[in-house]
């Protein structure tokens, strides 16, 4: 076995390395190329070894790949080694090592590279290489602003453009130039901005001036370096080079639009690019006589989003301090910037990095001053571009740069009996020609020898008989092309090849009705045919024109056929027959093949991943007196097919090898013609172009077919866009300095070794001293209150003493309930402790010089909890915290994050979270913003009904980053969102222990209009980004504003200014005028927050007054501002009380501090006295994504004055139950004591005002059964109530304290403390002492709550309604709290009708079966053996069996086996149908229905497969909606009374009065087979005996239908 190693090396800036590796080998001695290790041979070529390398520093990237391939076979075999890379990058080094010799390639000048290479094709040896026409037309005479009303106009005009005949560039650009003139001349245009053409073409001039160079001095002439002009070509046949040169010689770029699906995300993309700039005529300046050799230093433009790159010589040694001046120009402003960096600290600094490689800044700047140099080549002309050239091969040489000017050569070794040079060149020519890959060049170095057939031949008689030696052959390329093989048309055979980036074609003369074979592989047994149909009639003299009508497909495999004709699909599977017409779109999923049809357009079929086709359909106009329907047959994959493959198609499926020379004009003058060699033929062949029908039969693309030199190059001209700004300095020192900072290195990574975290890259591969053995994180929320345990196992596996670090941070919102860690079996508790009694004893430890602890803030949400601990050698320590907190609702959903950060691989690491909701949990979503999609299936979750558990428990293997690294993914959030079912009720009360709580978001509420007052500070701190970002905030939460809403703005700083001098409607015209008004604040002045708020309130009572404003109303003041009052009333206190005074209690104060120095205290305790809350705005770049999240929370009131009511002298210390507002997306949560122990019953009262009504909710509980139902939950914590309303007390306490006066202020201390201490809550006013153990001296440790301003069980039940089994109806009661269920005893045969709307004309009828024999004496079992829905007004019908669903649309027919997973589109409804298992009807937006497929073992003796009929929507269905089920989807109230025990044990029966009937029901339990049909969900309910007598209207009998489609009413 003889190795080969392949050693690339590729540089490139800023991207990274893509690669794919094929290894081929040569079969029938060199004749044919199998590509890939896919093959029965592939087990003789071996890629045995593959490593990718790569080091960043300051954005550029060195790169290595490393491979070794490994020859298995007995015979000589040829190796291909293909790698992918940016087109940006320049390959540096390769070599390959044979045998232990090293073959090294060598960068030269190309022309010497090329005299080598040209020397050796001579001696026969092979080698590789790497809106405008004829007229002129403009929308309007002149520019115009971007205002709404002329962005429409203009997109009206686009969507009408059409196509011209000609392409007459220079007067399009000439005018283009002139309008930007004029509006100049006539001050449309601002002073300072931005002015660029962008032209998009695709195709070469042709009408008016037609010399490139001529159009290209044409528009410089007239631009003048004024406007920046970007050149966008569209297709690979636009000329590049004249568009590229001609942007470069104005300021701007060309880019290649390429001809594909998502071209308009091209164009858009490179629109976002340009889009917004930020500054102009940028200068860098840096010391004279200091720098030398500089890159580019000026630029026209800088754009939001990109990057300014300079590099340069430090040409002074003694220079000390590196400055550099940035001198630029903003939209209101000059800018000067300056930067100063020490060079000895910033050299030091680099130094301490193992992974940079040492001459990175240097390498850097030669490779920016090649781009650049190359860039300026591209317009340069005469002795210019010759020095350009001098200097950029230069450059390439030194730093052996494979560029454009150089070429690398490697010389293959000496068994191959002759020199055989492998090439490497960088593209460039046009990257139109380069069809295979946008991003990366196509660079291939071919080393296949000719001899090689010799070779192997001869082997025994030369001695390597029992060699196995490799033959290796080179190809860096750009991309693993595919290869398109399709018919269309008449019919033509296009066969692309995307190694030549080319394609041939041909058609094929047949006669109707002729069957020809386009693919046949006999190994896989696929085979394709289709069928030629003609004309209707043919022309006299005239060619009869044939097309595809028919083809049909087959896998004898897998027993599988399909036939396609224009008409429709039928698929032929096992036993099946399913017909599809064109008229709809779905798909088949079965475990062999897949079926996907876009409706009257194309279908897709995918063979396993063998191979993937689609077929085109082809429309014409059904009264043509010539032409017919036609389809159209295209392969997409065909990777996994045999080299066997054989057919008019697929003998092409192979590589095919062609060679074209001597173009010359042909007989059609605007055609050329060519000789071709081929399979060994040579053929005569014409340039032209043939149609791909793909994308869309109407839209087709042009495919330039036959052979073009030109497009057989894949060359690349390199566009080098200016990268734009950027404030890093990086500058590297002397090599003498390295022995010193290696020292300093060294210390510390010694001092860093006693915690937990992972300090230095050279522990990998050690066995950590200290190591997480175990790490688990519990938590268990019932009804929002989450109780979450964090136990940490930490191993010393060293000799001596090492002291452990527990780091865990914890959201700001939790209180900490327990600490404690255990050593050598003994557990040492935290204590909580008043916090003054805490101090002292923290104190007294740091004055013996003890270690002490904090839990600190940590980000915007967290807070960190860390403590250390001594481990002696060879022990454990255990650590354990336990936290608590509400779940706040917040945009309609509650979020637990939880923080993962172990800082290393953990043994055993495990989340699990129990979640309990009575009201039923609507949605559970989890996201871990840590794991990769590949790793996402590790987290698993559960939902039933009330409960859902989440666990992620992720392996040693899965938490590494890399396969043989040490460094960890587990390193983010872990986040769960859910919410609860809802609807417009009390809500959701719970007792337990004699603790309740009351959770209030009732659903289905209008919104109540909103007056909104912004109040924004410009003072001079707000200056720069804080204003950008409050304007660009402020205009977005402009446009969200409801049309019904009012709102005004007032913007302060010394002085006070408005809007407009009173409140407006928020009007389209209103809003767009606001926020023109608000693009214009700038940053000035002091801060004088007293008289805007006064001037705030001012504004609201005068509209009120005026009566300007809705009566019923919310009205709020949201203030920004991020200072302290400086100007005006600057006392904080007075301020207060001032803004107390004039709102008087009437609008709500939200107050937003911006930044870290803000006086947070102050604007909470101004808020807090006006019913608001405060809230802090991160100074970050998601500044504006703050505010506006803000706004969302407050932007739609839905109730006014709520309050909550209990009975008296039965609650005692109830929590907050007055609320003046209820927002959308919010929850309001009442708790307390209950104190009378005799109640059975506990009622609440919840009274509200809506937008139009008052409002009365009553809720009631029955205490006994609340606290049985609860009980049952084995994980929730038993206690959780009362702990739930002292957590809720603290807070709100803690909240009343920051505004109340001193009396009362330590009242409510107090009161906060006692409770705190009792059940052990750190709290603002507590701390959690542990004293540690005796080895640790004893120190103490303290846990306090850090403040803002310290910078920083009932069961589930259905839906709706259902019936499944025997059969059993449940329906759900009282607001879906309960639900009701029962029995229809009907005869098999029987028609019941289970839906009927009149209204929508729509029906639901189901058809009884019975069990195959009847036991005597033994009651008949009867059950849902078929449904049949219709929607008339549809036109729609279908029938659910058993054995099939057949779909009736019109005149179509469709039937799906319940064998597929497949999917049905129409414009009015849709079907989805999981294969086995269930059905989902969805009727636009008016009703959504499941049918489950219950199967019963075939040879059962009694029992027969049946379905079941669940309703998941019917909100659309009008109030006369009946039948069985759909009587009940009007809201369903009983009242039940009096439970008592039953005649069954275990079964209590109970009194229920429901539709004016006294019933006898009893408590059992019905099957929910949704989520799972073989054992379902038990659903609790109250069963109506007799038919459901006296709770059904009617009498069973009543419900009867003749017909599966039949109407109640018929």
């Amino acid at each position: 076995m003889r190795p080969m190693l392949v050693h690339l090396l590729l540089l490139s800036l800023p991207t990274l390395i893509s690669a794919d590796f094929i290894i081929a080998e040569s079969e029938d001695h060199g004749k044919r190329i199998t590509r890939g290790l896919k093959y029965k041979d592939r087990e003789k070529i071996e890629v045995y070894s593959l490593k990718i390398d790569s080091k960043i520093t300051s954005r550029f990237a060195h790169n290595v790949i490393t491979s070794r391939v490994v020859n298995r076979a007995t015979q000589s075999r040829e190796a291909l080694f293909e790698i992918e890379l940016p087109k940006t990058a320049f390959i540096t080094n390769f070599t390959m090592t044979i045998d232990g010799v090293k073959y090294s390639g060598d960068v030269k000048e190309k022309e010497a590279a090329r005299q080598q290479y040209n020397a050796a094709v001579s001696r026969g040896q092979t080698a590789g290489l790497v809106n405008f026409d004829s007229t002129v037309e403009k929308w309007r005479d002149s520019l115009v602003q971007a205002t709404p009303e002329n962005v429409l106009q203009a997109k009206r005009y686009i969507i009408y453009l059409q196509l011209g005949a000609e392409t007459n560039i220079n007067d399009s650009l000439l005018l283009a130039v002139s309008l930007l003139d004029t509006a100049h001349k006539q001050k449309q245009l601002p002073e300072r901005s931005a002015s660029m053409i962008i032209l998009l073409t695709d195709g070469d001039p042709n009408v008016g001036e037609k010399d490139p160079a001529k159009i290209q001095i044409n528009v410089k002439n007239a631009i003048r370096a004024r406007y920046n002009l970007y050149c966008l070509g569209f297709g690979f046949d636009v000329d590049y080079s004249f568009l590229e040169k001609m942007a470069l010689d104005n300021g701007g770029v060309a880019r290649l639009i390429y001809d594909d699906s998502d071209a308009a995300l091209q164009l858009q993309g490179f629109y976002n690019e340009v889009a917004n700039p930020l500054l102009l005529d940028v200068e860098l300046q840096y010391q004279e006589n200091a720098i030398s050799e500089l890159t580019e230093v000026n630029f026209r433009q800088y754009y939001d989003g990109s990057e300014i790159v300079v590099a340069g010589k430090i040409s002074n040694n003694s220079l000390d301090v590196f400055m550099v001046e940035i001198r630029a120009r903003t939209a209101n402003t000059d800018l000067s910037l300056e930067g100063k960096v020490n060079v000895s600290e910033a050299g030091n600094i680099l130094q301490y990095q193992q992974y940079i490689f040492g001459d990175f800044t240097e390498r850097l700047w030669a490779y920016l001053t090649i781009k650049q140099l190359l860039k300026q080549r591209i317009s340069a002309t005469g002795g210019e571009m010759e020095k350009l050239t001098d200097r950029a091969l230069a450059l390439s040489l030194k730093y052996s740069f494979v560029t454009p000017l150089t070429s690398m050569v490697v010389t293959k070794p000496e068994e191959e009996k002759m020199e055989v040079i492998i090439l490497a060149d960088k593209p460039i020519a046009k990257p139109q020609t380069e069809q295979s890959g946008r991003h990366s060049p196509r660079l291939q170095g071919f080393a296949r020898s000719e001899s090689s057939r010799t070779l192997q031949d001869s082997s025994t008689s030369q001695g390597l008989s029992n060699a196995r030696e490799l033959n290796p052959r080179f190809s860096f390329i750009s991309s693993a092309a595919r290869k398109i093989i399709s018919v269309d048309g008449d019919p033509h055979f296009i066969i692309q090849l995307p190694r030549q980036s080319d394609a041939i074609c041909f058609n094929i003369g047949g006669k109707p009705g002729s069957i020809v074979n386009l693919v046949l592989d006999p190994y896989t047994g696929i085979k394709v045919n289709g069928q030629l149909i003609g004309d209707k009639k043919t022309e006299n003299n005239q060619k009869l024109n044939t097309y595809f009508g028919k083809f049909g497909l087959e896998n004898r495999k897998t027993n599988m056929k399909i036939t396609v004709t224009t008409e429709m699909i039928t698929i032929y599977y096992s036993e099946e027959n399913i017909i599809l017409p064109w008229s709809t779109t779905a798909t088949l999923t079965y475990e062999s093949f897949s079926v996907s049809m876009m409706q009257e357009k194309n279908l897709t079929v995918t063979m396993g991943d063998g191979a993937t086709f689609v077929i085109v359909l082809h429309r014409v106009w059904k009264h043509h007196p010539l032409h017919r329907d036609f389809l159209g047959f295209y392969t997409l994959d065909s990777h996994r097919l045999s080299n066997r493959t054989h057919g008019l198609l697929g003998q092409f499926y192979h590589d095919l090898d062609y060679k074209v020379y001597n173009i010359r004009p042909g007989s059609d003058p605007e055609k050329t013609d060519a000789t071709m060699v081929v399979k060994g033929r040579n053929l005569i062949v014409t340039r032209g172009w043939q149609k791909d029908y793909r994308l869309d039969p109407k839209q087709v693309s042009n495919i330039s077919c036959f052979c073009k030199m030109k497009a057989m190059l894949s060359f690349l001209l390199l566009i080098s866009i200016p990268a734009l700004i950027s404030s890093d300095f990086i500058i590297t020192e002397a090599e003498q300095h390295k022995s010193d900072n290696a020292n300093t290195v060294s210390n510390v990574l010694k001092q860093a070794g006693r915690t937990l975290k992972k300090r230095s890259t050279e522990e990998h591969g050690k066995k950590r001293d200290l190591e997480i053995h175990a790490m688990k994180i519990e938590s268990k929320v019932s009804s929002r209150f989450a109780h979450t345990v964090v136990i940490s196992q930490v191993l010393n596996r060293a000799n001596v003493s090492k002291e452990a670090f527990f780091e865990i941070e914890l959201p700001k919102t939790a209180f900490i309930t327990n600490f404690s860690m255990t050593l050598d079996g003994v557990t040492h508790v935290g204590v909580v402790k008043e916090k003054e009694v805490a101090q002292k004893q923290y104190q007294q430890a740091v004055s013996r010089g003890q270690t002490a602890g904090l839990v600190k803030v940590s980000g915007r949400k967290m807070e960190k909890f860390k403590v250390s601990v001594n481990i002696g050698p060879n022990k454990k320590v255990i650590f354990e915290l336990t936290y608590e907190e509400l779940l706040k609702r917040h945009l309609g959903a509650y979020e637990m994050q939880i923080r993962v950060k172990p800082q290393q691989l953990v043994n055993h690491f495990q989340i699990d979270v129990h979640i309990f909701e009575p009201q039923g949990i609507a949605f559970l979503n989890v996201d871990a913003n840590f794991l990769t999609n590949n790793l996402t299936s590790i987290v698993k979750k559960t939902l039933t009904g009330t409960k859902a558990h989440v666990s992620f428990k992720p392996t040693l293997e899965q938490q590494r980053k890399c396969p043989d690294c040490h460094e960890t993914i587990l390193d983010g959030d872990f986040i769960i969102k859910y919410d609860v079912n809802r609807d417009l009720s009390a809500g959701s009360v719970q007792v337990v222990n004699g603790y309740f709580v009351h959770h209030f978001a009732p659903a289905n509420l209008a919104r109540i209009p909103k007056n909104v007052i912004f109040v924004i500070d410009h003072s001079g701190s707000m200056s720069g980004t804080k204003m950008r970002q409050t304007n660009e905030a402020l205009v977005k939460i402009l446009g969200d504003m409801d049309t019904k809403d009012h709102f005004g703005i007032i913007i302060f700083d010394d002085n006070i200014d408005t809007w407009k001098d009173t409140i407006f409607q928020a009007t389209l015209e209103n809003v767009f005028e606001a926020k023109k008004f608000v693009k214009t604040i700038s940053a000035r002045g002091g801060t004088n927050i007293n008289d805007a708020m006064v001037k705030a309130v001012r504004l609201l009572d005068k509209a009120y007054q005026d009566k300007q404003l809705p009566e019923r109303s919310v009205s709020m003041i949201i203030l920004l501002t991020d200072g302290h009052p400086n100007s005006g009333e600057s006392n904080p206190t007075r301020i207060q009380q001032n803004v107390k005074n004039v709102a008087d209690g009437k609008y709500n104060v939200y107050c937003l501090g911006f930044g870290y120095d803000v006086n947070y205290n102050f604007l909470e305790i101004m808020a807090l006295e006006n019913n608001g809350v405060a809230r802090r705005i991160y100074e970050d770049s998601d500044a504006p994504l703050q505010l506006q999240g803000f706004y969302d929370e407050v932007a739609n009131p839905l109730l006014l004055d709520i309050e909550f009511q209990y009975p008296e002298n039965a609650i005692s210390e109830s929590t907050q139950a007055n609320f003046k507002h209820l927002f959308a997306g919010s929850e309001i949560v009442v708790a307390g004591k209950i104190v009378d122990n005799s109640l059975d019953y506990l009622r609440a009262d919840v009274i509200a005002k809506t937008a139009n009504e008052n409002l009365t909710l009553q809720a009631e509980v029955k205490i006994s059964g609340a606290e049985n139902i609860t009980q049952q939950q084995q994980y929730i914590f038993g206690d959780f109530t009362e702990r739930l309303w002292a957590y809720l007390t603290i807070q709100q306490l803690l909240e009343k304290r920051i505004s109340a006066e001193t009396d009362e202020k330590k009242n409510l201390t107090d009161r906060i403390l006692e409770l705190s201490l009792k059940y052990s809550f750190v709290t603002p006013l507590t701390s959690m002492v542990v004293t540690k153990p005796e080895e640790n001296k004893n120190d103490t440790f303290v846990a306090d709550k850090p403040s803002e301003d310290e910078k920083v069980a009932r069961p589930s039940f259905p839906g709706h309604s259902m019936v499944d089994s025997d059969p059993h109806f449940i329906i759900s009661i009282n607001d879906r709290s309960d639900a009701i269920c029962f029995n229809i005893d009907g005869k098999p045969g029987a028609i019941l009708n289970v839906v009927t709307d009149p209204s929508t004309d729509f029906v639901v009828n189901g058809e009884l079966i019975g069990e195959k024999k009847i036991e005597k004496n033994v009651k008949m079992n009867t059950y849902f053996g078929k449904f049949g829905i219709v929607n008339n007004q549809m036109d729609m019908k279908v029938e659910v069996s058993t054995k099939m669903i057949t779909v009736f649309h019109g005149e179509d027919k469709i039937i799906f086996p319940w064998s597929s997973t497949a999917s049905l589109t129409k414009e009015s409804f849709s079907i989805s149908i999981a294969k086995e298992k269930n059905l989902t009807l969805t009727m636009g937006d008016d009703a959504t229905f499941v049918i489950v497929l219950h199967r019963v073992w075939k040879n059962h003796p009694l029992h027969r497969d049946f379905l079941g009929f669940y309703t998941l929507d019917s909100h659309r269905l009008s109030n006369r909606t009946h039948g069985l089920l759909g009587q009940f989807y009007r809201e369903v109230n009983a009242e039940i009374y009096n439970i008592r025990p039953g005649l069954d044990q275990g079964k209590p029966d109970a009194t229920m009065i429901v539709k004016g009937h006294k019933l006898r029901v009893t408590r059992g339990y019905q099957k929910d087979y949704r989520l799972d049909p073989k054992r379902g969900t038990n659903i609790p309910c109250w069963f109506v005996h007799y038919n459901g007598k006296g709770f059904i209207d009617g009498i069973p009998t009543d419900y009867v239908v003749t017909s599966l489609f039949d109407t109640l009413y018929s």
